[in-house]
């Protein structure tokens, strides 16, 4: 095929590997991770449930969904697209430190019945939400699985 000898280097130079990936690593973001969810290793050829090298874009969407958003990729002659899946697998909440402010207080005694106003930190504490997703890419080119790369994402977001 001509178009794949200008395609596939470049793809190699970026970094993406051709594997097959369980169904389960790209369910929706609806559903929690499987208690034992691991990246998923390089499947034999005709495993089922998997993705292979070569399905076309009706198996795929039949096997896990449809991707949450599809870029068109810039080629000069196939079709080229990239598939993104994103699977939330966890969410972590901790209490965090946001602020120090000073505030008046009695700060100690200078002797009978005289007291020292000063001021003492008081630390104001918020909530920091961690949320992890596992993020799939397939790139799809003339309605066929070339290639598939996955990596985890976090997002952080801070409320008081």
């Amino acid at each position: 095929m001509k178009t794949s000898s200008r395609l596939l280097p470049a793809l190699m130079l970026s970094g993406v590997v051709l594997v097959a990936v369980p169904a389960w690593a790209l369910s929706s973001t609806d559903q929690p991770a499987p208690q034992d969810a691991k990246t998923p290793p390089v499947a034999s050829s005709g495993a089922k449930g998997e993705l292979e090298k070569g399905m076309t874009g009706d198996q795929v969407v039949a096997l896990i969904g449809k991707p949450a958003t599809v870029e068109k990729m810039k080629t000069d002659e196939p079709k080229a697209e990239k598939w993104i899946y994103r699977r939330a697998t966890a969410h972590r909440v901790e209490q965090q430190a946001m602020t120090v402010a000073n505030e008046d207080a009695f700060i100690g005694t200078g002797g009978a019945n005289n007291n020292t106003l000063g001021t003492r930190p008081v630390i104001q504490y918020g909530l920091k939400h961690i949320d992890t997703y596992r993020v799939t890419a397939l790139l799809m080119v003339d309605n066929k699985l070339v290639v598939a790369k996955q990596w985890n994402e976090q997002r952080v977001s801070y409320e008081q």
